[in-house]
């Protein structure tokens, strides 16, 4: 296949929906050692971004406040990418449903994360969210 299709591609982070947030921020930081780089509030509680220790990261949602009916687990995977606008528009150009047309966020917290954004599904219905990050005076 060659070169990627996603500019810049790699994992950014995997996105998990955890059943006690305090708990498993614990665990992920404190027992397995991962740096939180990043804590914002949600309108669904608190959510945090740990780095694996390779600039990779684990993204914990709050939101089930204990339901054992509520879907916890892994929510979607993000990949990394140079080039967002383009490359949606290479996997729009293969017949790739975009499930959220690329989007600039800003993610409140110390310190501020700004971002752009877009999501498609996989083969399998697995959602997944193209993220490029930027600073402040790169904004779109």
């Amino acid at each position: 296949m060659g070169d990627n299709l996603i500019s810049g591609c790699g994992v950014h982070h995997i996105s998990i929906k955890a059943r006690n947030f305090d708990k498993s921020l614990e665990f992920y930081r404190d027992v397995l050692g991962f740096k939180q780089k990043h804590l914002w509030d949600h309108e669904t509680g608190p959510v945090a971004l740990l780095d694996l220790g390779d600039g990779n990261y684990l993204e914990i949602w709050s939101g089930s406040h204990g339901s054992a009916s509520e879907k916890t687990g892994i929510i979607h995977f993000a990949l990394r990418t140079d080039d967002l606008d383009g490359s949606v528009e290479k996997l729009r150009s293969i017949g790739v449903n975009i499930t959220l047309e690329p989007l600039d966020i800003i993610i409140p917290g110390t310190p501020e994360l700004n971002a752009r954004i877009a999501f498609f599904h996989g083969p399998d219905g697995e959602s997944i969210e193209l993220f490029m990050e930027y600073t402040a005076a790169l904004r779109l």
